[in-house]
C-alpha cells in the first residue's frame, strides 16, 4: 500500500512541476513582451485612429501611414521619409488635400502641391505618384481648407511641433513580424498600381536598431540595377541579419528602410521587425517534456499494473 502511495505521489509531483515550468515559461514571455519598446508615436496613432472613425481619410491610407510611423523613432538617426520639427517656425504649405485643427492637434493630407517648413524643407508632392501627412500642433498662423479630399488648400504660420510623413502612392514592402537570429529576412516589394508597370532605377536599403527611444543605423546596401514590376507584382531582397562589418546583429528591435528612385523621385518606405534569440520554439519544448514524462511515468504505470490499477 505504501508503495501504491509512493507511484500516485511522485506522479502528482512530476505533472506539478511541469505545469508550473511551463506556466514560468509563458508567463516570462509575456514579460519580455510587454519589456519590448516598440518605436511608435501612441499620441499621433490615436489621432490618426480618430480620423478614421470620422471617415476624414480613406482607411486605407490610414493603414499605410500607421505602419509608416510606427517604423520610425524620433531621437537619434530619424527613418527616410518621415521629417520632424519641433518647433516649425515657418509653414508654407498649398494644393489640394484635406486639413483639419480642432485647436490643439490638427491633420493636413496633402495629395498634390507643396511644402515649404522651416526654412530648410521643401517638397512637391504628386497625386497618385507620392503625397504626404502631416500632425501638428499648437499652431499659430491662417488656415485656408476643408477635411473634404481633394480640396483647395493653403496653410501658413507656424507650430510647436510639426511632422510630416511621406508615402508612395506606387510602392510597399513587407516584412514578417519576427525572426530569428541568422535568419535571412526576406524584404518583398509590390506594386500597388492597379495598371501598370513601375521601373524603379535605383534601390537603398538601410537596416536601424531601435534601441530606447533611438535609432541607429547598421547596415546599408545601395542596388543600382533596375527593376521593372508589373502591377501588383514583387521584388525581394534578402538581408543575412549582418552588420557594415559582416558580424551577426544582436536581437532586438530592427527597421528596414527602402528608397525607391522612380522617374527622379526618391520613394521611402520602410517597416518594423523584432529579431529575437536562436533557441527552442515551444513545439520542441513540448516534446521534450513528452519525452521526460514518458521516461519517468513508465515504471510509474508498470506500477500501476503491478499494483492492480490498470488491468
Amino acid at each position: 500500500m505504501d508503495k501504491k502511495i509512493l507511484a500516485i505521489f511522485m506522479i502528482f509531483l512530476l505533472l506539478t512541476t511541469c505545469f508550473i515550468s511551463i506556466g514560468a515559461i509563458a508567463s516570462e514571455k509575456q514579460v519580455s513582451k510587454k519589456l519590448i519598446n516598440k518605436p511608435s508615436d501612441g499620441k499621433i496613432n490615436s489621432f490618426l485612429d480618430s480620423l478614421k472613425e470620422k471617415e476624414i481619410i480613406n482607411s486605407d491610407v490610414i493603414k499605410r501611414v500607421k505602419k509608416i510611423i510606427n517604423s520610425n523613432v524620433y531621437d537619434g538617426e530619424i527613418i527616410p521619409g518621415t521629417f520632424i520639427f519641433d518647433p516649425c517656425n515657418s509653414i508654407n504649405i498649398e494644393g489640394i488635400g484635406s486639413v483639419e485643427y480642432d485647436g490643439a492637434l490638427g491633420y493636413l493630407c496633402l495629395d498634390e502641391g507643396t511644402a515649404s517648413l522651416d526654412n530648410t524643407f521643401f517638397r512637391k508632392y504628386i497625386k497618385d505618384v507620392i503625397c504626404a501627412i502631416c500632425i501638428f500642433e499648437d499652431f499659430d498662423g491662417e488656415i485656408i481648407g476643408d477635411s473634404e479630399e481633394g480640396s483647395p488648400l493653403e496653410v501658413s504660420g507656424q507650430s510647436g511641433w510639426f511632422c510630416l510623413v511621406e508615402y508612395s502612392c506606387l510602392l510597399e514592402i513587407y516584412i514578417d513580424e519576427t525572426f530569428h537570429q541568422g535568419d535571412d529576412i526576406p524584404v518583398i516589394t509590390t506594386n500597388i498600381k492597379i495598371t501598370g508597370e513601375v521601373e524603379i532605377t535605383e534601390t537603398l536599403f538601410s537596416v536601424y536598431r531601435s534601441v530606447l527611444l533611438s535609432s541607429i543605423k547598421v547596415y546599408e546596401k545601395e542596388i543600382q540595377e533596375t527593376w521593372k514590376i508589373p502591377a501588383d507584382g514583387t521584388k525581394t531582397w534578402y538581408w543575412d541579419q549582418k552588420d557594415q562589418n559582416g558580424k551577426q546583429v544582436s536581437k532586438g528591435d530592427y527597421t528596414i528602410a527602402g528608397e525607391f528612385t522612380i522617374n527622379g523621385r526618391v520613394h521611402p518606405i520602410s517597416m518594423s521587425f523584432e529579431i529575437k534569440k536562436k533557441g527552442k520554439n515551444k513545439l520542441d519544448i513540448q516534446t521534450l517534456l513528452i519525452q521526460i514524462l514518458n521516461g519517468i511515468f513508465k515504471p510509474a504505470v508498470f506500477s500501476f499494473i503491478e499494483f492492480g490499477f490498470v488491468k
